[in-house]
């Protein structure tokens, strides 16, 4: 069993620690290391939709189309050889579909298209990991597009996964001991002591998850993410670190999308996800505003929003400070956020016309409902696009202060796009009027949420077979 016991509070505890992002970085790094790949610009990670094993990233511009990474346990023994992998792989796909190599510089990768009856293509790659193998799909391609698959190869050739990676044994005990040091040092007030214990709980905690992951046969270990995320959140909070509880929180979620997938939950599943539950809503609280007065939860799509806009102005104040290092990483941040949120707005228009956006609408000649529907979806994207270009800015700069030319030319094609969004998608007023009468908030019952899924879209089903 796992523990966690940190309500110990130390006085004035919060410190400014190094950033922990390698400004190197891909464009998504899984903070428990299942996962890390790089992707062309304009491709966003869906945190509502993923789970610990499976992620979704989609275009924001194109929000039909679609990348999925799977991670699933190798389909041969460690050792065997890549012929018999591939064989493996082909039994699985079929005849119909025959297989090609495709460039990959982590080990054999293949591939094979797929085209449904209404001519819709999709393209699965296989890379032949020593524990576990990756499965990357590609759906919703415009066949009319140059370098159609140019977004899978490029993941194909970046994507890995630290379970393939050798790690020292460890179990529950040792994260618990990690735990101790900790409570025993805050209690000390030794809180630089107790900061590195919570570092190596979290260490070992992802060690203990990632080791369940490549277990042949074996169940996955849900229970050590969540524990992970724990340590996070209070790393988060003591070091007033955003980035923590911003990946804390995304963890939580995709634990919460694993326990879903497992079937009919057991007591101790049920008890598993009650707990997941209310540290996530410890997190959302702090987004709160002190003058925001309903007891409702704090949406998924919310909370994204209101990270994203603090992460701008807290890029911006790092900015004018010339601290260029956070200045970007806070800006990364926010592009991140606020492209998810874009891309999950254009996959769940909205349905519900709030009254008092109604009435508003209403008063500026808009009365048809579907007027007002698409009147209220470009609101919400009018509202989101200043921020998304400030931070596209600061990156912008940030890449000129650190010489890196190619990342300044991309983020300056990135701003001209917003830019143009901002003048031909933002009716004069509109944004301002909606934020005003939901005061500074998109009302949550305006967004088509799936209320059986936590506020999170449908993923059509894929044509392989299920992770781990």
């Amino acid at each position: 069993m796992f523990s966690l016991c940190l309500g110990f509070e130390v006085e004035n505890s919060k410190l400014q620690t190094p950033n922990l992002r390698n400004k190197t970085m891909p464009i998504f790094n899984d903070p428990i290391e299942s996962l890390s790949v790089d992707l062309p610009a304009g491709w966003a990670f869906d945190p509502l939709n993923s789970s610990l094993t499976d992620f979704f990233f989609s275009r924001w511009d194109k929000p039909d189309e679609l990348l999925a990474l799977h991670i699933r346990r190798a389909a041969v023994a460690e050792g065997d050889t890549d012929e018999n992998w591939v064989e493996q792989i082909r039994e699985e796909v079929g005849g119909a579909n025959p297989l090609t190599d495709i460039s990959c510089s982590s080990g054999r990768a293949v591939g094979a298209t797929f085209i449904s009856k209404q001519g819709l293509a999709q393209r699965v790659a296989f890379v032949h990991g020593r524990r576990v193998d990756l499965t990357i799909e590609q759906r919703g391609a415009d066949l009319k597009a140059s370098d159609l698959w140019a977004p899978l190869n490029r993941a194909v050739q970046t994507a890995s996964s630290a379970a393939n990676i050798n790690r020292r044994d460890c179990g529950p005990d040792e994260f618990n001991q990690c735990i101790e040091a900790a409570n025993q040092a805050f209690e000390n007030k030794d809180l630089s002591s107790g900061l590195k214990a919570l570092k190596e709980a979290v260490q070992t905690g992802i060690s203990i998850w990632l080791q369940s992951l490549a277990a042949p046969g074996g169940e996955l270990e849900i229970n050590a993410p969540f524990r992970v995320a724990q340590a996070l959140v209070h790393l988060g909070r003591f070091t007033d670190n955003p980035y923590l509880l911003r990946d804390a929180e995304f963890i939580l979620r995709r634990a919460q999308r694993s326990l879903e997938y497992m079937g009919p939950m057991t007591e101790a599943g049920r008890e598993l996800g009650m707990e997941m539950e209310e540290v996530l809503q410890s997190i959302l609280a702090d987004l709160l505003r002190p003058s925001d007065s309903s007891d409702e939860p704090l949406s998924p799509a919310l909370a994204m929003r209101e990270r994203g806009f603090r992460s701008t102005q807290a890029a911006a104040r790092a900015f004018d400070g010339q601290d260029w290092e956070n200045a970007d990483c806070l800006a990364a941040a926010a592009v991140d956020d606020l492209l998810s949120l874009i891309s999950f707005l254009r996959h769940n228009r909205s349905q519900i016309v709030p009254e008092e956006i109604s009435s508003h609408f209403n008063s500026q000649g808009i009365t048809d409902p579907e007027d007002q529907k698409e009147a209220l979806h470009n609101a919400r994207e009018a509202i989101l696009f200043p921020p998304l270009n400030r931070a596209l800015q600061i990156r912008h700069c940030c890449a000129i202060k650190r010489q890196d030319d190619e990342s300044a030319a991309g983020f300056c094609i990135s701003c001209g796009g917003t830019a143009w969004l901002l003048a031909t998608t933002s009716p004069e007023g509109l944004a301002a009027a909606v934020s005003r009468v939901s005061g500074g908030f998109v009302p949550s019952e305006g967004v088509a949420f799936d209320g059986s899924s936590g506020g999170r879209t449908r993923r059509p089903q894929s044509i392989v077979r299920s992770s781990t």
